[in-house]
């Protein structure tokens, strides 16, 4: 795409490669250690086009978030797939229940 950019804290990144891409990642601090989850879903057909999003995810604690879906809406990125994407900020001794 010729382009970068920095994911903050809070933050949630998609990329669709297409046809193909090259990317790097690394940590532009030299004081802060990088913690971050790197997900890869095979999308549900192929040569799509090449796409990037980046969202903010609105914090709440002890409920799950949904922040990726196939359908797009305000604050969850898009993902080309049949999977809802979920994270959660759980506060000492909470946990929560979820069936499928």
């Amino acid at each position: 795409m010729g382009s970068g950019t920095v994911i903050r804290p809070g933050e949630i990144q998609i990329m669709t490669a297409g046809t193909g891409v090259e990317y790097s990642e690394s940590n532009h601090s030299k004081t802060d250690l990088l913690h971050f989850l790197q997900i890869w879903i095979i999308p549900e057909k192929r040569d799509l086009a090449l796409r990037y999003q980046q969202k903010i995810i609105h914090k709440a604690h002890d409920q799950l978030i949904l922040i990726g879906a196939r359908d797009e809406q305000d604050s969850v990125v898009t993902i080309n797939q049949d999977v809802n994407l979920y994270t959660a900020f759980l506060t000492k001794n909470h946990s929560i229940d979820y069936s499928l």
